[in-house]
């Protein structure tokens, strides 16, 4: 990868954007921090290499327009963290088979075309804390192939969009990691309800949010995990009478247990 137009904000943190002059001395074995916005090239982005970022913790790609593929090579981020990928309009395939296993955070947001994400067939890194996927408008392979099970370390899960006709959520056969601890459902237009069998082994979820899904209608029926500490819905107007205290939902029975609830807000406080 050309290094010639990075900026450096930091000892340990490294922004590179198309119109920026860069460094020619860059210290790669110390920086922690990289962020690559803007790529001016057309075509594919090859990040890595043989120990070509021994330090590097976080790493941010964002608004590159004019990828439309994005691949790692072995060995080049040992001790990766965090990856971002965001805002990408153009990215279609994403590769990241030599992603090292010790990934704690996978966020990919606002990629409306990506259609290869090789990690979705169930080789999600092991020890991944937090997964982000939201946005996407293409069809996505279903939740029960990612594997999601064998996260033993997941705490957060984040899933939005790439699901247009999805009607109950979680998939059907689709087990989530009883490890999880925040789950945010949003951007599903067809959803209508939500699956008891799918939540059922949630023995540690604390907060609960779903959002922008405008014909949700149906809660579980046994009712919500009992380990709840906040419920929070926004733009779901068929579940707000059905959830109201004072109008006396059929719903409230069902979640009055659960100390912080919070409907049809656009505020969030979850964990």
């Amino acid at each position: 990868m050309n290094l010639d137009n990075f900026s450096k904000v930091s000892e340990t943190t490294m922004m590179l954007r198309q119109e920026e002059e860069g460094f020619n001395n860059i210290n790669m074995s110390t920086l922690e921090v990289l962020e690559i916005s803007n790529w001016p090239k057309v075509g594919r982005l090859l990040l890595g290499g043989y120990n070509n970022f021994p330090s590097l913790r976080e790493l941010r790609i964002w608004g590159c327009n004019v990828v439309d593929s994005l691949s790692f090579l072995e060995s080049g981020f040992p001790n990766l963290r965090s990856l971002i990928v965001g805002n990408c309009v153009n990215l279609r395939s994403l590769t990241t088979n030599h992603i090292p296993h010790n990934l704690e955070s996978l966020e990919i947001t606002d990629c409306p075309c990506l259609e290869s994400f090789p990690h979705a067939n169930g080789n999600l890194p092991p020890n991944l804390i937090e997964v982000h996927i939201s946005s996407w408008q293409q069809q996505l392979k279903p939740l029960s192939e990612w594997g999601l099970h064998r996260l033993t370390s997941l705490q957060k899960l984040e899933s939005g969009g790439g699901y247009p006709d999805l009607v109950s959520f979680p998939h059907e056969y689709c087990l989530l990691p009883a490890t999880l601890t925040t789950l945010i459902i949003k951007n599903l237009p067809n959803l209508v309800s939500i699956s008891s069998k799918g939540l059922q082994n949630l023995t540690s979820l604390h907060h609960l949010v779903i959002t922008y899904c405008s014909k949700l209608r149906s809660l579980p029926k046994e009712g919500l995990p009992s380990t709840l500490r906040s419920l929070q819905t926004s733009n779901c107007p068929l579940l707000k009478e059905r959830c109201s205290e004072e109008d006396e939902g059929d719903y409230w029975p069902k979640i009055a247990h659960i100390p912080r609830v919070a409907i049809e807000t656009n505020y969030f406080t979850y964990g």
